[in-house]
């Protein structure tokens, strides 16, 4: 139950993120955009993660536990290096291809896109050898119709860059949901986020200075779009991810996480005072149903079956 009430707050966060990203995008590039969020999302992340190895080392201290006991092991590292790269490499790409899409697709359009990932997922997980539940196959074409009512303003989906630099997002931000499902429950969650996230700032620095001529009085014209993906949206909701998951399937966490479309509207139904029509409504209803739906199912697992369910 906390891990999907993690999940939902950084659906929510995410909702709103959309605005704020191509906000930020009439004053500066992709990249530039990308280096400074992800900057202050490791400095956030950077600041707690020492908070908390300070007060792991106080609590030592107090039980007479001797220090050297509590020090990392050389296989740990290893494998916590391996987790970071890989979930930093992934969310890299998959947030630049989001960030290029936003110049010419609107942010319904694709936040619709992305959340593609809620079909991609079991099907990359299938071939991992993570076999999906019938009520997940069956809820999954509910929640994507109820996302198409949702966002999508015209009849058809026409295909241009933008939206296949979409689709090529939610094809990241599926692997990442998997990259994080494989090394989320023996890593240290903010450890992990932390690593990724200096993973993204690395590669963002190098291609915006090599494709980029970065302004800091355009940084400073867009700091509260910055500070509100980098913050919010990547210190904050991405860390509730990795530490959700790390009690929840991958499938299931898609179902929640693709709520990030459904608070986008409503968020600007109540706060904005945005109008929402029957065809935009129908669609809010439809995903929280199947949303509902799968949470449910997932509750009556017997815990034998969950615990058969290995990572890959």
């Amino acid at each position: 139950m906390q891990s999907s009430l993690l999940l939902l707050i950084a659906a929510f966060i995410w909702g709103s993120a959309f605005v704020a990203q191509r906000s930020g995008m009439a004053y500066i590039g992709p990249l530039t955009f990308m280096f400074f969020r992800s900057l202050l999302a490791c400095l956030f992340l950077a600041a707690v993660y020492a908070i908390s190895r300070a007060k792991a080392r106080k609590a030592q201290v107090l039980s007479g536990e001797s220090a050297v006991s509590g020090q990392p092991s050389h296989a740990y590292r290893k494998h916590t290096l391996a987790g970071g790269i890989s979930c930093g490499v992934v969310l890299f790409a998959a947030s630049l291809l989001q960030q290029y899409g936003l110049v010419t697709v609107s942010a319904g359009k694709t936040g619709f896109i992305t959340a593609l990932y809620l079909a991609l997922v079991p099907i990359f997980a299938a071939f991992l050898g993570k076999k999906p539940r019938i009520i997940h196959v069956i809820c999954v074409p509910i929640a994507l119709l109820g996302l198409w009512l949702l966002n999508m303003k015209g009849a058809s989906l026409s295909i241009g860059r933008g939206e296949f630099l979409d689709f090529l997002c939610a094809i990241g931000f599926a692997w990442h949901i998997l990259f994080v499902d494989r090394f989320s429950a023996s890593i240290n969650g903010v450890l992990l986020s932390l690593m990724q996230f200096t993973v993204c700032t690395i590669l963002s620095f190098v291609g915006m200075l090599l494709f980029e001529t970065p302004s800091m009085p355009a940084v400073a014209s867009c700091f509260v779009s910055i500070a509100y993906a980098g913050l919010l949206s990547s210190g904050i909701a991405f860390t509730f991810q990795i530490l959700a998951q790390k009690h929840i399937e991958p499938t299931v966490a898609c179902f929640l996480m693709s709520l990030e479309s459904v608070f986008s509207v409503l968020s600007g139904w109540l706060v904005l005072h945005e109008h929402l029509n029957l065809r935009e409504l129908s669609g809010c209803a439809i995903v929280f149903a199947a949303v509902l739906l799968s949470q449910l199912a997932s509750s009556r697992q017997p815990v034998a079956d969950a615990a058969d369910d290995s990572r890959w």
